[in-house]
């Protein structure tokens, strides 16, 4: 049986309007981000950065020798067809619980294929470990999941587990263009060698916070 670890980008990105309201188009990937610069820069003072969270992240983790890992944009293509039978456990690090957000697994399951925010559906048979990232304490999400999860606030320690898989997402409508550096080095910093599954969209962003 596998263990597998999912990471999104999210989770170190402080966002006061970290809502699940949003789609994984162009409109929310860039368009939504230039519309918020003046929002963000009244509320921090500049545009936002991370929170520093990611620096030393992978040392918190142990991979098997024959570990693999992806990564995509969308959060949704952590479910793969042919994991299903093989994963028992799920760590997923995360601003949102990914668990299905309307309480209708029947729909998920009847569409045939998963989404960003109810992937987690497709594994019945694993246990999930949901950790949050410490700020959303300070702004918690309060939809429960539609599946069965341990949910915490991370606490920032080693996890006690040899992963097998490893998915990391940028989730770009909930994470900014001027992060996207970050972002690729964060994937380039993973242990396991991570390999593109979803040719991630070039924002072209130029300015970064000072």
């Amino acid at each position: 049986m596998l263990k597998l670890l999912v990471v999104d980008w999210d989770y170190f990105f402080m966002d006061p309007r970290c809502s699940t309201g949003r789609r994984e188009t162009k409109e929310f990937m860039v368009d939504y981000w230039e519309k918020r610069k003046p929002e963000l820069m009244e509320w921090f003072g500049r545009l936002p950065d991370t929170l520093d969270m990611e620096i030393g992240f992978w040392d918190r983790f142990t991979f098997s020798p024959a570990a693999s890992g992806y990564y995509a944009d969308s959060n949704r293509y952590a479910y793969r067809e042919d994991w299903v039978d093989l994963v028992d456990e799920i760590w997923l690090f995360d601003a949102h619980h990914d668990g299905g957000y309307q309480g209708d697994v029947w729909e998920a399951c009847f569409r045939g294929f998963f989404n960003c925010d109810d992937w987690l559906i497709g594994y019945p048979l694993a246990k999930v470990h949901m950790r949050y990232p410490k700020w959303r304490e300070v702004i918690p999400e309060n939809k429960e999941p539609a599946v069965k999860m341990d949910r915490q606030y991370d606490d920032g320690l080693k996890v006690p587990v040899v992963f097998d898989r490893v998915f990391v997402c940028r989730s770009s409508p909930w994470t900014p263009p001027w992060l996207d550096a970050r972002f690729d080095a964060f994937v380039s910093a993973c242990p396991v060698p991570l390999v593109c599954v979803e040719p991630l969209m070039n924002r072209q962003c130029v300015e970064v916070p000072s």
